[in-house]
Formats: C-alpha cells, structure tokens, sequence
C-alpha cells in the first residue's frame, strides 16, 4: 500500500461536509448593500423628474438619466428595466408626497370624534403644502401620465381615487344638507386648483404658496378654519380659472385628477 502523496486533498470526514457553508455576507453587510441601493434608486428617480420636467418625457433617454444621478453604463438597468419604469417610480413619489394613509386619520390633531370639517382642514392643507413643495414634479404629473403602463396607470388612479373617496366622505359629513353631486363636484374642483400648480409659475415661495391654496380651498368648500377668507366671488373665479388652466395645459382626458370619469 503506497502512502498518500502530499499533492493529494485531505481527507473529509461527514462531520466535514455536515458544517453549513460559511455566510455570504453579514446582516449588516446585507443591508448596507440595500441602503445603497435604495439610494441609487432615490437618485435615479430624483435626476428622472427633474429631466422630465425640463425637456418632456419623451426627449429623455435612460442614459440621460443615468448620467445625471451619476450611474454610468447598464448599471442603470440594475435598478429600472426600461424608461417607462422610472416614470412610474416618479409618480409614486408624487403621489406618496399627496397622500395621507387612512390608518393615519387617528393620529391627525384632536379626538377621534373631532370635527370633519377640522379633519379634511388638516388633508387639505398637508396636501397643499406636498404640492407646493413638487411644482415640477407636479408638471411632470398632468403631462406625462398617458406615458404610464396601463397597468400603472390603473393603479395610480385607484390611489387617486381611494383619496378623493376620503375628502369626499368628509365633506359630506360636514355638510349633511349638500347633496352627493355637490359633494363630488365641489372636491373635484378642489384638487383642480391644488394641482394646477403644475401648470404656472408663481413667484411665491412654497409655504407662501401653499397658505394661499389652502385658504382657497378652505373657503371654497366651506369648512372654516384658522386663516384668512377669501371673498366667496374671489373663490369662485379662481376654482375657474384653475380648472380651465389645467384642462388648457394637458389633455383633459389624460389628467386623472380632474375630468377623468374613471375617478367618479
């Protein structure tokens, strides 16, 4: 019997091959690596809306994007298979910034049983004060939505409208004598005038700007609150104004917000 050669492996034993493989990677590591990516993805969504806001979505190419968040090469692909992708992730974030979960409704200012009137208040000026703070993003919203999947699309709209159907039952627990179409009617006109900032310039700052289409909205709806009344004409022709100006700027039939007949 020769003896082993010492090129030969060692030896194993079952206790050898029984050991569990050592860890790829620590959970520290592991979510490390998906921090980062996260943060790619936020850059990347970030230059995205930024792009789309100045030159149309259709003018933007990937590499664009990429450049811009500082992703070179297909590492973009990494995060986002196609173009269409991203926009969906831009919009998501719109729609994150403007949407308050019902399960949060208990945790707004007051009781449980505080007043409807107070709680579609505290809705509408934190949705005044989200598009304020998005006026690009919100330009890239009215006009670049017939861009979307259609299956994104459906789901952006389902979102939109379980927060109509929010604002909605609100107002018409505040106003018990209004009837169901004035209910309706007066909340589509207000997300008309909120999300016409998408569609001018203003000189005012965001919080100046969003005071202002708050106060309006306040009134117009006749919920009261803490700031200044607008004159109930100034109110009326600024709904108008704002409702003609955004159906002037984008399709009306691609703006979901507005006279989408799939929101009612």
């Amino acid at each position: 019997m020769s003896r082993p050669s010492s090129a030969d492996p060692p030896a194993t034993t079952p206790e050898d091959s029984a050991k569990p493989a050592p860890p790829r990677g620590t959970t520290r590591q592991r979510e490390a690596g998906a921090a980062s990516r996260a943060e790619t993805q936020r850059l990347l969504v970030v230059a995205a809306g930024e792009l789309f806001a100045e030159r149309g979505y259709a003018a933007v190419g990937m590499d664009d994007i990429g450049a811009a968040a500082g992703v070179t090469g297909p590492a973009i692909y990494r995060h986002f298979g196609a173009k269409a992708s991203v926009l969906t992730a831009v919009f998501d974030r719109v729609i994150d910034a403007v949407t308050l979960d019902p399960d949060v409704i208990g945790e707004l200012p007051g009781d449980a049983d505080e007043d409807p009137a107070a709680r579609l208040r505290h809705l509408v000026r934190t949705y005044a004060s989200a598009v304020s703070g998005r006026r690009r993003l919100m330009a890239v919203f009215i006009r670049e939505v017939h861009h979307l999947p259609a299956e994104d699309r459906e789901l952006l709209i389902e979102r939109q409208r379980e927060l109509l159907r929010r604002w909605r039952e609100l107002l018409g627990l505040a106003h018990p004598d209004w009837d169901r179409e004035r209910v309706r009617s007066a909340v589509h006109g207000a997300f008309g005038m909120l999300n016409a900032v998408g569609t001018f310039a203003s000189r005012l700052t965001d919080r100046e700007l969003a005071g202002q289409l708050a106060d309006l909205v306040v009134a117009a709806l006749q919920i009261g609150g803490d700031g200044p009344k607008a004159p109930a004409h100034t109110v009326a022709a600024a709904t108008t104004r704002a409702a003609a100006q955004e159906v002037g700027t984008s399709n009306s039939a691609n703006s979901p917000t507005t006279s989408n007949p799939s929101l009612r």
